[in-house]
């Protein structure tokens, strides 16, 4: 099992719900702008929040969808270690 499997499966024992789509999935629009639109249609969503990539060409694409959004959006700052405030 992947780790991603693993981590999904982790999260909905937790009482989290989790949309894991894999690769090879028939519902894979293999875009991942496809796929957002697909699962917001899905799931009738009335935001959208995700955690600030790491990746600065995802961090650029996901803020070129976000800003295409009828609906409000947040990216959550990630942080590393622990943080006191």
């Amino acid at each position: 099992m992947t780790t991603r499997r693993t981590f999904a499966r982790l999260l909905r024992v937790a009482g989290h719900h989790v949309h894991y789509m894999p690769i090879d999935d028939p519902a894979n629009r293999q875009s991942l702008n496809a796929n957002l639109d697909a699962l917001h249609a899905s799931y009738n969503a009335g935001a959208f929040e995700y955690e600030a990539p790491d990746e600065y060409r995802l961090d650029a694409q996901l803020g070129d969808y976000v800003r295409g959004l009828s609906i409000p959006w947040r990216m959550a700052r990630r942080y590393r270690g622990l943080v006191f405030t």
